[in-house]
């Protein structure tokens, strides 16, 4: 098996929700995502008043999926979350 590529997608709660970007990572989101073939694992960090979720994936591709579910709206989404940015890292 290869070593997938990591996925680091940053967010952070919008202001006053932290509760809910919380309960919508932790019970729907994150559940969701795993359940996608070719999810690996997940992780989230916390910095301050900012998170890293790391995404081990099989292939760039799956990446994409993710994405591509996210914008048609089979992954739910929350009002409680601003996206901050996401980097895909491929091994050398």
């Amino acid at each position: 098996m290869s070593e997938g590529v990591l996925w680091l997608v940053r967010s952070a709660p919008a202001a006053g929700r932290e509760a809910g970007y919380h309960r919508w990572y932790d019970e729907v989101h994150l559940p969701e995502v795993l359940a996608i073939p070719g999810v690996r694992s997940a992780r989230r960090y916390e910095s301050g008043d900012e998170f890293l979720a790391v995404y081990v994936l099989d292939s760039p591709e799956v990446a994409a999926e993710v994405g591509r579910r996210m914008r048609s709206g089979e992954l739910a989404g929350s009002d409680a979350v601003e996206p901050r940015g996401s980097e895909l890292w491929t091994p050398r």
